[in-house]
């Protein structure tokens, strides 16, 4: 399609789904997007390659949408923007990761609702 995505849960999810040490190499638009109430767990992961095609502009490595997202020891290889955060997501935690070119990480969630932290920019 025109704006790619290599792993996206849909409004109907409302379970669980751990991605760990994976690799999401592109080209594409974005590498993750979580909507729905499930809970997704990422640990371990490599983002390179999002932002290649489609609307450039505003596109993201992980965009979380809905639901809850556990972000642990994931690397962040390129310098764009790197972590959405929408403001109806029930919880987001996002700590001991890497990010290359300093943190991009917009966070329009309800206060209260994300910890971040312990992270290393490069």
């Amino acid at each position: 399609g025109d704006n790619p995505v290599m792993i996206r849960t849909t409004n109907e999810f409302a379970g669980a789904a751990q991605f760990s040490n994976c690799s999401f190499w592109g080209p594409c638009a974005e590498n993750v997007v979580i909507e729905g109430t499930g809970q997704v767990s990422l640990s371990q992961c490599n983002f390179v390659h999002w932002a290649f095609i489609g609307d450039k502009t505003n596109q993201y490595s992980v965009r979380h949408l809905g639901g809850t997202l556990m972000m642990t020891a994931c690397n962040f290889r390129e310098d764009k923007p790197h972590i959405f955060l929408g403001p109806d997501i029930l919880g987001a935690t996002i700590f001991g990761n890497r990010f290359a070119g300093g943190m991009k990480i917009t966070n329009n969630a309800a206060e209260g609702r994300v910890e971040i932290g312990l992270n290393l920019t490069r």
